[in-house]
């Protein structure tokens, strides 16, 4: 017997909660294909960590970390991507601490340096970090509040390895106007003996 066309009709209808079914089933699906390269970007991090980034040190005869020698020269791209290096300063009296976050005597060190380059804003304070991540030390900076010192990333510590840390850190050298090596200092510095060494920059 042939149905009618009333019957074939209903038969072909799908209940309309299927349907419903069917149609929430695309819908996801098409959100999930706009959505899906959104989620697969890498995030892109909100603001600079604003830390200067060492690129290569500059091989010269005659260089050396030693008292009385010239200071091994290094390049650095700042946080403005300009590059610049130590000897760009010459005429400038440098201060360049060695330091990690996890060195618990450069916690204790970093205010100190900061109060000394606060009443001395004609000396620079290079703080060279042994090739830790920029937001690790944006952040160490920011817990401390230091803002008149310099972060450098050391990459690869390769100024650290120039400049012979032998003990690990905190190590400073005081660099005079003539980019001599006039002072150095293996450990933490107390304000006097911070005073000193730039005392003897000044001279």
């Amino acid at each position: 017997m042939t149905p009618t066309p009333r019957a074939a009709e209903t038969r072909l209808q799908l209940p309309r909660w299927i349907a419903a079914l069917f149609v929430t089933i695309i819908a996801l699906g098409s959100l999930a294909a706009l959505v899906a390269p959104l989620l697969r970007q890498t995030p892109v991090p909100s603001g600079s960590t604003n830390v200067g980034v060492i690129t290569s040190v500059v091989d010269a005869p005659n260089t050396s970390s030693r008292i009385g020698a010239q200071a091994p020269d290094f390049v650095w791209v700042t946080p403005s991507g300009e590059t610049t290096r130590l000897s760009a300063l010459r005429g400038t009296p440098v201060v360049i601490n060695f330091w990690a976050t996890w060195c618990k005597p450069c916690v204790a060190e970093m205010p100190r340096l900061e109060l000394a380059a606060q009443a001395d804003p004609d000396i620079r304070f290079l703080e060279l970090d042994l090739d830790e991540d920029g937001a690790k030390v944006r952040g160490f900076f920011d817990s401390l509040r230091l803002t008149q010192l310099q972060p450098l990333i050391d990459v690869g510590s390769i100024v650290a390895r120039k400049y012979e840390l032998g003990s690990g850190v905190p190590n400073t050298f005081f660099i005079g106007r003539d980019g001599i090596v006039k002072d150095a200092v293996l450990g933490e510095m107390s304000d006097a003996r911070i005073a000193a060494g730039i005392a003897a920059v000044k001279k």
